[in-house]
């Protein structure tokens, strides 16, 4: 492919791709290919290798897919196994054939003569050639012994010849499909190296980030409140709306460093989630305690319809907690007016918690962006929203984790529910 310095594809083997965004195929690793001349990019099936041309800027895409490597390292196998297989067969039939001609024959031979010897026990008597019958055949054969031993044993080295010839292009052979194979497994590990190295910088960055970000963070969170609740002295006013709005800021950039490293985890499949049993209506009412003043600062009104009946899962409290905080924290952020409405109810062996409320809704084209990480529905209030786009595809991960699902149904300008669905606890009813 053929691709400009935006990231827009001008030419490709495909012509569905052509004049689409790179960004379709290569997702969050397009920074990479935009912002350097040359490299190496692993994507699920394949790695795409680019270079920029350093007149125009442009860059020249070129994929390998992973089965082209394997194919070409398995032929290389199979045809080494096929001369293998076929030279011990030629090798098997040369020396049945040659041993029955040199050896089995004349040892055949040799067992009548000396046979015949042994019974006699004299092999310088003397032998009456006009003697016929079994012991005329002994004579003649104990006569031409000698030279039909010199005879076979000219056969034999001419045999043992052969088969050194075929041995040495054996050899020859192994050796030459042994070359190809070490070097196509030194390309391998060169780029499992290179791989392993990625994956540890982002290791190493995520946690730099974790303890250089998240530290301080909590610090300013921690020593404005002390100074809000009057403890370093009084503040006027408007000291205290400054550094109220200095911890709300504060707060929300932890929230957002937070769940960069939740996709971070859940993309690299290292956020593990722990199994206790989780009461749902009282997880309900812990979280809309939390957010009550985010929907009374809005004027909205938080409507619970819960279901009477204990209902509880398996799962992790601390995420379930983060489930129905991002769910109802964003019906509260898109909702001008009106309610929020939280249901739960038990039906057969699932629990389903539905989160709807009168917002903006969203259109039917913007769907299928709502889970994807750092996509936010692109309508013109969604912009003065605050956020990093991670709340849902975060939630819908963790939903899965808990082995549940989470839909969505949403009217634009009546507003949206949210629904997931979780199994219940083993002995819930």
């Amino acid at each position: 492919m053929l691709v400009n310095e935006s990231g827009i594809i001008l030419a490709s083997k495909d012509s569905k791709n052509t004049f689409s965004d790179i960004r379709n195929i290569i997702g969050n690793q397009t920074d990479y290919l935009l912002n350097n001349s040359e490299g190496i990019i692993t994507l699920p099936s394949s790695y795409l290798i680019f270079y920029t041309s350093p007149m125009l800027g442009w860059k020249l895409l070129i994929t390998i897919p992973y089965s082209q490597i394997e194919e070409e390292i398995i032929k290389s196998i199979v045809l080494i196994l096929l001369f293998v297989f076929a030279a011990l067969i030629l090798l098997s039939i040369i020396t049945l054939i040659i041993l029955d001609k040199t050896i089995i024959r004349p040892l055949s031979t040799l067992t009548d003569i000396t046979k015949n010897i042994t019974e006699t026990g004299d092999l310088n008597q003397k032998i009456d050639v006009d003697m016929k019958g079994e012991v005329g055949e002994l004579a003649s054969s104990f006569t031409l012994m000698i030279a039909k031993i010199q005879e076979q044993e000219g056969l034999k080295n001419k045999a043992f010849a052969e088969l050194s010839s075929y041995r040495d292009h054996l050899e020859e052979l192994v050796r030459e499909r042994t070359g190809q194979l070490e070097k196509s497994n030194q390309e391998l590990v060169i780029e499992k190296d290179r791989a392993e190295a990625a994956d540890q910088l982002k290791s190493a960055f995520i946690a730099t980030m974790s303890h250089e970000l998240r530290t301080p963070l909590n610090s300013i969170i921690g020593f404005t409140g002390i100074i809000l609740q009057g403890l370093a002295g009084p503040l006027n006013q408007e000291q205290h709306k400054q550094l109220t709005m200095v911890q709300q800021s504060a707060r929300h950039l932890l929230a957002l460093i937070n769940d960069v490293l939740d996709i971070s985890k859940i993309e690299a499949g290292e956020l593990n989630i722990t199994r206790e049993p989780v009461e749902v209506q009282n997880t309900i009412q812990t979280v809309i305690t939390t957010l009550q003043k985010s929907a009374e600062d809005k004027g909205l009104r938080i409507i619970t319809d819960l279901s009477s009946k204990p209902m509880e899962i398996s799962g992790d409290p601390r995420r379930i907690e983060q489930i129905l905080i991002n769910l109802i924290n964003n019906a509260i952020k898109f909702t001008e007016q009106g309610t929020i409405t939280i249901k739960s109810i038990m039906n057969g062996n699932t629990i389903e918690i539905s989160v709807s409320d009168t917002g903006i809704g969203i259109e039917k084209e913007d769907m299928d962006k709502l889970f994807r990480p750092f996509h936010q529905i692109d309508t013109g209030t969604t912009r003065k929203h605050e956020g990093t786009g991670l709340g849902l595809s975060i939630t819908k991960k963790l939903v899965e984790l808990h082995g549940g699902t989470i839909s969505v149904t949403s009217k634009p300008g009546q507003g949206s529910v949210f629904t997931i669905i979780l199994p219940a606890l083993e002995g819930t009813s």
